[in-house]
């Protein structure tokens, strides 16, 4: 299952436990006018639709070993479902809207409240990114809403993250998006930083949003990404701050000379600095990571192709256990040295550099210099012979 989709069915499963969010409300013996209960029925009766039609009629994941007829017909299945799952939503999203505009301080209110961010998001998932102008009018409307709460204010922005992605992403190896179908969204949650942020203690809910945030956009804007993390560092605590430090030297990290030095696994001492002259590969990775383990092979073959002509790795390793990684290293013939201190993702490199996502391949230059950041894949033994043909 891809992962666009993959998200929007989590999303719908998580807004609509339908028994239990009735219940919240019974339980304190809550009795809501005649008009305002009819509507929240009617709510709860388009939240238990969305969750028949999605647990009948939602694609059956292929097989392992399906054939590329099955895989086409499955893609055109999760197309047709979410037009068609589409139209449930937006039914639930209008009878939200309606509560929220004639009933704010409702017997329910609280719980549409929380539930009105939730199905902007799924709706705007599921319309390519795409956010009608009746609902954008609503989500300003939230966002400046006296009884917004931190929570609701992650969800919001979560909205507009999962609306930024939607618009960024492009299936099929397409073209880049256009910048000025973005632009406006990106400063709009650049502002919701600053809003958010001076309303709220920003906790590691909405820090974590404001990282994904940076992220999606660091290859359309590598220094406007960057600017994003320093501007979520003066509204977060004292620990978001120290976590954002990496991460901030992690967006600036190309053309930057790294200050890796340590006394490897094998007990030889490991210098960055000392290594100007070869081309160096750093490889932040673990033994309990399958990406990382699927690379491996590919990694291996570069080495022994390239290694007597200047190439040379280093190893960041996010393992807990020593032995496993000893283990491992031995056994698929991986000789360069490794970095071990056996804190998982509080590893010191990892943390000093931002790193929260393995694999994490840097490509350094014959000068000490990060030129690439994913150096990964196919194409790593072509990045690697052209570094070593350059001439100092």
């Amino acid at each position: 299952m891809n992962k666009f989709l993959t998200r929007i069915l989590i999303a719908i499963l998580l807004a609509l436990p339908v028994a239990g969010f009735c219940a919240d409300a019974n339980r304190v013996g809550a009795k809501a006018p005649a008009g305002e209960q009819a509507l929240w029925d009617k709510i709860n009766s388009l939240r238990g639709d969305v969750e028949t039609f999605q647990r009948e009629k939602g694609p059956v994941r292929p097989r392992r070993d399906a054939n590329e007829t099955e895989i086409r017909n499955y893609l055109k299945a999760v197309e047709v479902f979410k037009e068609d799952i589409l139209k449930h939503i937006s039914l639930l999203l209008d009878a939200s809207k309606e509560y929220y505009g004639k009933y704010p301080k409702g017997i329910y209110a609280k719980e549409n409240f929380k539930l009105l961010p939730d199905i902007l998001g799924i709706g705007v998932s599921l319309n390519k990114g795409v956010m009608r102008p009746e609902d954008e009018t609503v989500y300003n409307k939230l966002c400046k809403d006296e009884n917004l709460t931190y929570e609701n204010a992650v969800e919001l922005f979560l909205v507009n993250l999962s609306r930024l992605q939607s618009l960024i992403e492009k299936p099929g190896g397409q073209e880049k998006p256009d910048k000025k179908t973005v632009e406006p969204l990106i400063g709009k949650m650049e502002a919701q930083i600053k809003e958010f942020g001076g309303r709220f203690k920003t906790g590691d809910d909405l820090l974590t949003a404001e990282i994904m945030f940076s992220e999606q956009i660091r290859e359309l804007y590598p220094e406007r990404s960057k600017q994003i993390l320093e501007l979520a560092k003066k509204y977060a605590t004292e620990d978001g701050k120290k976590r954002l430090d990496g991460l901030i030297r992690s967006a600036g990290v190309i053309g930057s000379k790294p200050e890796i030095k340590f006394k490897a696994v094998d007990g030889n001492e490991v210098d960055l600095s000392k290594m100007k002259g070869k081309v160096v590969l750093i490889d932040f990775w673990a033994t309990w990571c399958g990406p990382c383990m699927m690379e491996l092979p590919n990694v291996l073959n570069v080495y022994k192709k390239y290694h007597d002509k200047g190439f040379e790795i280093i190893g960041i390793s996010f393992d807990k256990d020593i032995e496993s990684l000893r283990r491992v290293t031995k056994e698929r013939g991986m000789t360069w040295p490794q970095y071990f201190d056996g804190r998982v993702w509080d590893n010191r490199f990892g943390v000093y550099y931002g790193i929260n996502a393995i694999p994490a391949m840097w490509l350094v230059d014959k000068d000490g210099k990060v030129v690439d950041t994913g150096a990964y894949g196919p194409d790593l033994g072509d990045k690697v012979e052209k570094l070593l043909s350059i001439k100092q």
